[in-house]
């Protein structure tokens, strides 16, 4: 390097170099366009074994350094011009001797260039008993635009040593260069995740895929991320299976049917609903019901074909799924299952044996339906046909099972004269700080009481309001009606009350954040106070669009908590990628916290570890909430605290509640009485 250059980068920096000259950890900045070290720390002088800049800054780290690391440097280079930063172990030779250095890696700009800082954290040697860290070593190989070889740096040399000849050895056959060729003059970046075999096992990496356009040459970069991947599968299977039984829960369930579909493998499913369990439980506990639940699970599985999958849904509801289409082999899995059913009842802890039968009802696809949701809705009314028809009997789903579409028709027709006649209320529902005994906010929920049809439940209506497009419209109702009470409870209050509104993925048009600002500024309502809680099966519709719409609303100051969680579609791609702020954990878990209880160990330390608030909803009992206290869990929801509310009992109440303990929460006072 030429050394007015150099002076020119340490005159231009000065004024940011002068606080990390003395800074123990190794500092240095490498100019990626001309190889050379312009400048580093007196630590990081003693890293490359040298006393003078001068010597430094003359070295030409060019020579010797194989084409992969050039490139990938100059990938690096973009990326800091993007605003993105690395870390990886990082092999550098002063004066021939050879280092290994874990390395923070981000960009700084010097007048029109943008130059590497570099920051050596550990080096191997001293490190070399925390294994864990190198598990985010990089290795770079290049391939010719065939696919073929050419050259790597030390890190890949030393995992793969001279086994990779072509892209499709490390890759797989099914990576089909030609159409990645093409892609990558498109896009700047092919990322994805992928196990390979290594020595007889699997290892999962994360890959980059660039081109070289100079010369149409491939650049892959790779991090070992396995021991991140098996905590995610390990964590991703106690959120598909059911703490009690260990088969797969409604999760699990459904995301099996959607890989089926998505292959487009024909199959049924088998909708299985126990007959009287409810009078079990009542009459001879809760435990000797969950035995009987375990029973039945393994005779069912037992009795099946080993490629068959049983699920339990929740409480006494089982599933089935089974490649099963014609009429005999249906009823003879049918059978199967009522005869496990019924050979369950024999327990070891009781002397007499207890009767048990089940409904079924049987939907397949693609003949019945072609989706999910779909499927087990048709098989869940032909359970409760067969339910209806004298019980311990099956019913295969058929086209005349329409009264309850025809209901869906006439409430869908009603809603829209219900927004008309103002015929919907808000009830609020308070969220407990039960650490400080503090209602820390309310949540907001529809109620629809119809002159014509009487009292109709939310999980009646939303879901055709949904379907039928009709969410938007009332969500803008719930969200104009709720922040328009919030605002009158704030002029009484003189502690801040936080609002959490549940929204739909349907809800979040082009117009959402626009009609939400509007209501904010309208009503003087702080962004911060408001929590929006979306389901989990709202990431499924249009995961791009949602993750601008949350951008978004976070910029704004608005939190953002996913409702439901683990119950859905749910990924924990999803919370990398989205703005969360927080998870609320489904009432089942709740409900059956001690067998739930690792599930939520592990949302609960998945929070911490990112950073997110949690609630607990559905708390009914004083054992759930001393569970929940215990695992520091400490905002909470449910009937033991209070039942959801009118707001002007609320408001009469100053909010103050009085739960089964006889503890009261509130807000602590109020500016007028």
């Amino acid at each position: 390097m030429d050394y007015n250059i150099q002076q020119e980068v340490i005159e231009e920096l000065q004024p940011y170099l002068t606080g990390l000259e003395t800074v123990h950890t190794p500092i240095w900045i490498y100019d990626i366009d001309y190889y050379r070290i312009p400048w580093a720390n007196h630590s990081a002088r003693s890293l490359w074994l040298t006393e003078s800049l001068t010597e430094l800054g003359s070295r030409d780290f060019q020579d010797g350094m194989p084409e992969a690391i050039q490139l990938l440097l100059k990938n690096y280079q973009q990326d800091f011009i993007a605003g993105k930063h690395h870390s990886a172990w990082w092999t550098v030779r002063p004066k021939g001797v050879k280092k290994e250095v874990y390395c923070n890696f981000s960009g700084i700009r010097c007048k029109d260039r943008m130059l590497m800082l570099c920051e050596g954290i550990i080096d191997r040697e001293t490190m070399e008993t925390q294994s864990h860290l190198a598990s985010g070593e990089t290795l770079a190989s290049l391939y010719h635009h065939d696919g073929g070889f050419s050259n790597s740096n030390e890190n890949f040399a030393r995992q793969f040593g001279l086994t990779i000849g072509h892209i499709q050895d490390l890759l797989g056959k099914d990576f089909d260069v030609q159409q990645s060729l093409k892609k990558l003059k498109e896009t700047p970046l092919i990322n994805f995740e992928k196990a390979i075999n290594i020595r007889s096992h699997q290892v999962w990496y994360d890959f980059e895929v660039r081109l070289v356009p100079s010369n149409l040459q491939i650049l892959v970069s790779q991090r070992n991320i396995d021991a991140r991947k098996q905590q995610e599968l390990k964590t991703q299977h106690l959120i598909e299976h059911d703490g009690l039984t260990g088969l797969k829960n409604r999760l699990g369930m459904l995301n099996s049917m959607q890989l089926l579909i998505e292959k487009n493998i024909p199959f049924s499913i088998y909708f299985i609903d126990l007959d009287g369990f409810k009078t079990v439980n009542d009459t001879m506990g809760h435990q000797t019901g969950d035995a009987l639940l375990k029973n039945i699970a393994n005779n069912i599985k037992a009795g099946l074909d080993a490629d068959a999958l049983v699920a339990r849904l929740a409480g006494d509801e089982f599933c089935v799924l089974d490649k099963s289409l014609s009429n005999l082999q249906q009823e003879k899995v049918a059978r199967i299952i009522l005869a496990a059913v019924k050979n369950s009842g024999k327990l070891i802890n009781l002397s007499t044996e207890i009767k048990t039968g089940a409904s079924i009802g049987i939907a397949s696809y693609p003949i019945d339906a072609k989706n999910t949701d779909t499927l087990l809705s048709y098989a869940d009314s032909a359970m409760y046909r067969a339910k209806q028809s004298g019980k311990n009997r099956w019913s295969q789903f058929q086209p005349f099972m329409y009264v309850e579409i025809q209901r869906k028709l006439t409430l869908k027709r009603m809603i829209i004269q219900a927004l008309e006649n103002d015929e919907f209320i808000l009830h609020y529902h308070p969220v407990i700080d039960n650490a400080n005994r503090t209602i820390m906010g309310v949540e907001a929920l529809i109620r629809w009481n119809s002159p014509d049809l009487g009292i109709v439940m939310p999980d009646e209506f939303i879901p055709i309001a949904e379907e039928s497009g009709l969410m938007p419209e009332v969500g803008l109702w719930i969200m104009s009606t709720a922040l328009q009470q919030l605002a009158d409870w704030q002029k009484q209050l003189e502690h801040r009350l936080d609002l959490c509104l549940n929204i739909s993925g349907s809800q979040l048009n082009e117009c959402f954040v626009d009609q939400l600002q509007e209501r904010l500024d309208h009503y003087q309502i702080s962004p911060h106070q408001l929590w929006l809680e979306l389901n989990e099966s709202t990431f499924t519709i249009n995961l791009n669009h949602i993750e601008k719409k949350l951008n978004q609303l976070s910029q704004m100051g608005i939190r953002i908590m996913i409702d439901d969680f683990g119950t859905g579609y749910s990924s924990l791609a999803y919370l990398h990628r989205l703005t969360i702020h927080g998870v609320k954990i489904d009432r089942s878990f709740i409900q059956s916290l001690e067998q739930s209880l690792t599930i939520v160990q592990a949302t609960k330390s998945m929070c911490d570890s990112m950073e997110l608030k949690i609630i607990a909803e559905g708390v009914e009992t004083q054992e759930q909430r001393q569970g929940l206290s215990s695992l520091g869990i400490h905002w909470q929801q449910g009937f033991f605290y209070a039942r959801p509310m009118a707001a002007d009992k609320l408001t009469d109440s100053w909010f103050k509640i009085e739960c089964n303990e006889g503890h009261t929460y509130a807000l602590h006072k109020s500016l007028t009485s």
